[in-house]
């Protein structure tokens, strides 16, 4: 018999399922030939992801940032797909972008930044205490 601190409540077992992302399965493909991997290289010269209160891509030059579908559209116009494989050699041609953004790449030149979401003055902000001020 197992032991109570092992039970899971049973108002969680029905919550307890893994959670899946749409990019669960491209983060199991690779780029397949030198175009796609040079593409990838591009997007990571130009684009650098920015992780804070949302996630964005910013234009390293101009500075210019936009969110995940307008960071997809863009690529799609400006550099186009990837051909992908994955593990079993099944080779499919996927928005450059799309993969790009997808979490957990390993991609040479990829370059996270991750910012604060408190503003600089919300940092600088010193705690009151609260006897302060008052005459005894």
């Amino acid at each position: 018999m197992s032991d109570d601190s092992e039970r899971i409540p049973l108002h969680l077992v029905g919550r307890l399922k893994p959670r899946r992302s749409k990019f669960d399965s491209l983060l199991q493909l690779l780029p397949a030939d030198d175009r796609s991997r040079s593409v990838l290289d591009a997007i990571s010269r130009d684009f650098e992801l920015v992780i804070g209160r949302s996630a964005r891509a910013r234009h390293r030059e101009s500075g210019d940032e936009m969110g995940k579908n307008g960071f997809k559209h863009y690529c799609d116009k400006h550099y186009g797909d990837v051909r992908l494989v994955d593990k079993d050699g099944t080779e499919s041609d996927h928005p450059s972008g799309v993969y790009w953004w997808g979490a957990g790449h390993d991609l040479p030149g990829r370059r996270v930044v991750i910012r604060s979401s408190r503003t600089a003055e919300e940092r600088l902000v010193v705690p009151r205490n609260k006897h302060e001020g008052e005459q005894s």
